[in-house]
C-alpha cells in the first residue's frame, strides 16, 4: 500500500508526496544536479591572455650625430650620463680622419707622426620602454671601449686590464668599414635619456686613419 501511494504521489517534476497523518512530506527525486560539464564555457569573465608582442627598435642609427673630444686626456667621469659635454664639438658619423668614408674630421694634433692616441665620443638617445635585449654594431679603427651610462658594455681590440689615454690598441684595423656585432647588457639602459660613450684608441702614433660609427638595437614589448 505504501509503495502504491508513493507511485501515485510522484509528480512530473520528480518529487513524491508521502502522507503522514495531518501533514505530508515532499521528497525531491530529481538528481539532475549541474556538473562542471553543464556550466557555460563561454563565460565572458574568462579571457585568454595573448602573448606579448616583441618589437625591435634601432635607437641609435648609423650616421648619427656625436659629440667628441679630440684634445687630450679627460677625467674618468667623461663617460657618465651626467657629464657636461656641451663644450665638445659635434658632427655626424663616421667620425675620424684619413679615410674616404669619414664624414666628420677629428683633430689628431700638430704632428702626423705623433698623433693623439685616443679620441672620446658621446651620443644621447631616448628609450620609451624597458629593453629586453640590446645589440650594437661597432665600426672602430683601431680599438674601442663602449659604455652605457658610464658602465662598460663592450671592448674590442684593446687590452683587458685598465686603460687610459695612452693605451695602445692591440693591432691595426684593416677592415675600416666593418661593423663588429656585440650582444650587450641591456640592464645598463634606462627608460628615458641614455648616453652611449666610446673611446677610440690607435695602435701606433703615426697611424694613417681613425674612425667611429655605431648602431644600437633593442627589443621591447609593444
Amino acid at each position: 500500500m505504501i509503495y502504491l501511494a508513493l507511485l501515485l504521489g510522484c509528480d512530473a517534476g520528480g518529487s513524491i508526496t508521502v502522507p503522514g497523518g495531518d501533514s505530508a512530506t515532499t521528497v525531491d527525486t530529481d538528481t539532475d544536479e549541474p556538473t562542471d560539464s553543464d556550466t557555460d564555457s563561454d563565460d565572458p569573465t574568462t579571457t585568454d591572455t595573448a602573448p606579448p608582442i616583441i618589437v625591435t627598435d634601432r635607437v641609435v642609427v648609423e650616421g648619427a650625430t656625436w659629440r667628441y673630444s679630440d684634445q687630450g686626456p679627460l677625467p674618468p667621469e667623461w663617460k657618465d650620463a651626467t657629464y657636461d659635454d656641451s663644450g665638445w664639438a659635434s658632427g655626424p658619423a663616421p667620425l675620424g680622419y684619413g679615410d674616404n668614408h669619414i664624414v666628420t674630421q677629428v683633430d689628431f694634433g700638430n704632428d702626423p707622426d705623433d698623433k693623439r692616441r685616443t679620441t672620446y665620443f658621446r651620443h644621447s638617445f631616448e628609450i620609451t620602454n624597458e629593453a629586453l635585449s640590446a645589440d650594437i654594431g661597432l665600426m672602430r679603427d683601431d680599438g674601442a671601449v663602449v659604455y652605457f651610462n658610464g658602465v662598460e658594455v663592450a671592448r674590442d681590440n684593446l687590452p683587458e686590464d685598465d686603460i687610459n689615454f695612452d693605451t695602445r690598441a692591440l693591432s691595426d684595423n684593416f677592415e675600416e668599414l666593418t661593423y663588429y656585432a656585440f650582444n650587450v647588457d641591456e640592464d645598463q639602459l634606462v627608460v628615458g635619456t641614455n648616453v652611449v660613450a666610446v673611446e677610440v684608441h690607435q695602435a701606433t702614433r703615426d697611424s694613417s686613419d681613425q674612425s667611429l660609427d655605431l648602431w644600437l638595437e633593442i627589443t621591447r614589448e609593444e
